[in-house]
């Protein structure tokens, strides 16, 4: 994710959350954006082979949840894709949270990819 598209993440994080302080929101946006960065390069080490299976599924996992754990107070969900041609990392609104607006080929029930 580029610093634009950071910027974007962190005030949709913020418009979602009011109750969050702005630099909060900032701090969760850089987080999920790390988070996206370790989706995707473990993505691409399984697909050339240097990662085992075993250890993919349970880092995959992981980031997966750890991500979902950042995002449950804005009302998100995350969930790891292992295809490194695109976004690794897709956020999805919670049942009952307001709609997340998507921004990939897929529309809006692909998610936000990250």
């Amino acid at each position: 994710m580029k610093t634009p598209e950071i910027a974007i993440l962190s005030a949709t994080l913020a418009h979602r959350a009011p109750h969050i302080a702005a630099h909060i929101s900032a701090h969760t946006a850089a987080a999920i954006a790390t988070a996206g960065k370790r989706a995707a390069s473990l993505a691409t080490r399984y697909c050339n082979g240097t990662v085992r299976p075993d250890e993919y599924e349970k880092r995959h996992a992981t980031i997966a949840a750890n991500a979902s754990a950042l995002l449950e107070p804005y009302g998100l969900s995350a969930t790891a894709t292992g295809d490194p041609r695109g976004h690794c990392l897709h956020l999805f609104a919670l049942p009952g949270a307001a709609p997340l607006r998507g921004n990939t080929w897929g529309g809006g029930e692909s998610g936000y990819g990250v």
